[in-house]
């Protein structure tokens, strides 16, 4: 085992004796640490506490792809170069944010690796950890390769030479590859839908429906759109369903509800606080939002703000004024509100969970896959008018007028029904880190930016971030994206 971590630990390019949060010593032989049900838990949770990083999903996985799309802005004042430079795609190989990321993910494959390495899958307990580390690297896979492209696929820590370990980069194709195969493989083992939500057994982690779902959503990132909507028609059997108020789609009294697939799972801790920066970078300064003020260092587009529809979820989404405890109104420019916590223990820390795939997504992919299979059928306007009646509040105290975002009708053109949807994602999954590779994918990314941001892209760059500079150096068998 130890040979393991010293591998790991050249694979990420750094390491320190404590970093994978391992037991001592005399539980890493490999006769003894994987034997029991609750040694594969444990190392399963370690898997799970790769993604509450500040350099992945605590923070840097929301700055890299919401700044970088047209719905996210850095305030402006010294300090901000990092964030200016993803807002302007202006990047380069050596930033912090891209690097430390990529790093970040490894270590989180590695932590997977190492599970599907050595638990057997003789309990259901451990067929289960082995299924939720096959997920978990697939989630982390499809991470990196769409944000780099190709990457170099590391599936095992065995047999791997200590001394040579440059590995050059596999195709696009080999990675998604061996993430379907992975999430087809947990899909089969994970438990059922209902386990992951809250009071289950496995509340807040990997179930059938997270992998069934998040392989939808890879076949439609590959234009697969006919596999891409049976695995969506096939969650909308496993009892999910939306929450009639599009606010506890994100509020902590209701996380892990029947609308989440799978979040990154947040506690709010005391002493001092969690990793995440959500609380803190989107709250405005000078209010008394949350214990020691907010930075106001990232904040809505003012004309996302303008041109999100007057529907429920855009008094959800932003905040533009506030009324502190000393009866002092604010007012301000638009800012993210989804993720407040009203009970945030400190200035940094929250209980809201992050989303990776909710329900209302899943009805997307329907709406798109049909769509693009079967044109402008009935099946595709119901999904997506089911998303549009919630965010008007229908049924509920809530409740706005039709026309604030009319039902879709049938007679719709197969063009405009495609741009509905791609709008409709904008509006329902703002700042969950979905809308830059919504516009990659369906090849809108430059014309959109330079529309909004006057920001000329390099169409070389295909959507692409550059290789991180500190990887190549390591491995010289890598190489650089074109445009880089």
């Amino acid at each position: 085992m130890k040979k393991y971590i010293y591998i790991l630990c050249i694979f990420i390019w750094s390491c320190s004796e404590d970093f994978l949060e391992i037991p001592p010593d005399s539980l890493l032989a490999e006769s003894n640490f994987y034997e029991t049900d609750s040694q594969a838990e444990a190392a399963v949770a370690a898997i799970y506490n790769s993604m509450v990083s500040l350099q992945y999903y605590g923070e840097r996985y929301w700055l890299l792809f919401d700044l970088a799309g047209d719905d996210l802005r850095p305030r402006t004042f010294t300090g901000q170069a990092l964030r200016n430079q993803i807002d302007q795609y202006n990047l380069n190989s050596d930033h912090n944010f891209i690097n430390d990321f990529y790093t970040t993910v490894y270590a989180a494959i590695a932590r997977a690796n190492m599970v599907i390495d050595n638990v057997e899958s003789d309990t259901e307990i451990k067929r289960i950890a082995v299924a939720e580390a096959k997920f978990l690297r697939a989630l982390f896979y499809f991470d990196l390769v769409r944000t780099y492209g190709g990457v170099p696929i590391v599936s095992t820590l065995k047999g791997i030479d200590i001394n040579n370990l440059n590995i050059p980069r596999n195709t696009a194709e080999e990675v998604y590859n061996l993430i379907i195969s992975d999430l087809q493989d947990a899909e089969a083992d994970l438990p059922p839908a209902m386990e992951g939500m809250a009071g289950g057994r496995y509340e807040g982690r990997a179930t059938k429906g997270s992998a069934a779902g998040l392989l939808a959503k890879v076949y439609l990132f590959q234009n697969n759109f006919s596999s891409a909507l049976a695995k969506a028609r096939e969650v909308q059997q496993m009892g999910y369903s939306l929450y009639p108020d599009f606010k506890d789609a994100f509020i902590p009294a209701t996380k892990n509800g029947p609308e989440h697939l799978f979040s990154v799972q947040f506690e709010c801790l005391i002493p001092g606080p969690s990793p995440q920066q959500r609380t803190t970078d989107f709250a405005p300064q000078g209010t008394d939002i949350i214990p020691g003020g907010g930075l106001s260092q990232d904040r809505a587009e003012d004309f996302f703000y303008s041109e999100f529809p007057n529907d429920y979820r855009k008094q959800i989404t932003f905040l533009v004024e506030w009324k502190n405890q000393d009866g002092t109104i604010q007012n301000f420019p638009p800012h993210v509100w989804k993720y407040y916590d009203p009970n945030a223990c400190d200035f940094r820390s929250s209980s809201v969970n992050y989303p990776i795939l909710r329900y209302s997504d899943i009805l997307l992919i329907i709406a798109e896959a049909e769509n693009e299979v079967n044109g402008p059928s009935n099946q595709a306007i119901q999904a997506l008018n089911e998303v549009r009646r919630r965010a008007r509040g229908v049924g509920t105290e809530n409740e706005v007028q039709e026309d604030a975002l009319p039902d879709i009708q049938s007679g719709i053109s197969q063009s405009d029904l495609r741009d509905t949807i791609l709008e409709e994602r904008r509006y329902e999954l703002a700042f969950e880190g979905q809308r830059y590779f919504d516009l990659v994918r369906t090849g809108r990314f430059a014309s959109v930016i330079e529309n909004t941001k006057g920001v000329n892209i390099d169409p070389s760059k295909n959507g692409l971030y550059p290789m991180p500079q500190r990887a190549i150096d390591r491995n010289p068998e890598l190489t650089q994206n074109p445009g880089y």
